[in-house]
Parts: C-alpha cells; sequence; structure tokens
C-alpha cells in the first residue's frame, strides 16, 4: 500500500493496526482518527515523520516505526502517558537523542540501535 484507503476510517474502534511492510511515505492521517488504538506497527515503510497531533492517539500502547526513515520525533509524543514500547530500531540515532527521549518519557520502553554519530 501507498496510501491507507479511505474505508479503514470507518472503523473508529480499531485496537490494532499492522501496516509494516509497505509503501506509506507518509504518517496515515486517518489513524488520528482511532481513539481507542493499543497497538500500531509502521515498519518497514517510507514514513518520514510522525505527525505533531500524535498525542491525539491517548490509549497507544505500542508504537512501531522500525525502519522508517525519521529525522525526529514530534514533541507532542511526550502525552502519550500510555505508551509502553516504541521501536525506532533501524534508524540511525546519535546518543543524545536516544538520551533526550528515553529522560522525557521515562514510563516508555525505546528500542534504538546503537548510538552513532549522525543525528543530535
Amino acid at each position: 500500500l501507498d496510501q491507507v484507503p479511505d474505508s479503514l476510517a470507518r472503523l473508529k474502534y480499531l485496537r490494532e493496526l499492522n501496516l509494516s511492510r509497505n509503501k506509506l511515505s507518509s504518517f496515515p492521517d486517518a489513524l488520528l482518527q482511532f481513539v481507542e488504538l493499543r497497538k500500531l506497527s509502521l515498519n518497514r515503510n517510507e514514513i518520514s515523520r510522525l505527525p505533531e497531533e500524535i498525542d491525539r492517539l491517548e490509549k497507544l500502547e505500542y508504537l512501531d516505526v522500525w525502519d522508517n526513515p525519521i529525522p525526529n520525533f514530534p514533541e507532542n509524543l511526550v502525552h502519550l502517558k500510555m505508551l509502553n514500547e516504541f521501536h525506532a530500531e533501524g534508524i540511525k540515532y546519535g546518543p543524545k537523542f536516544q538520551e533526550k527521549w528515553i529522560q522525557r518519557m521515562p514510563h516508555t520502553k525505546f528500542f534504538f540501535d546503537a548510538p552513532c554519530d549522525c543525528r543530535e
């Protein structure tokens, strides 16, 4: 898929969604309507950013963006108090970047690759 079908928007009470291994180039705005979403897998796409409005997904417990070219995370990510696991492996982040997010969200277990000297 290179975009999410419009019909998916009808599933407002969806709790788990796996859109991994597609060709999504952006975070599908329709996903922000899924207020009951608990688990979201978007790994192995081509997503270059997460929306600032991601905090609308208040009940999100698990987020997987592994192997997407996302250079930074939106500030509103810190408002996801239910987020237990965040997978960002396969994306090169420096030690300062990783430590910043680990400190800002102590309730979340982050999964990063070993730090590099590339992004801070």
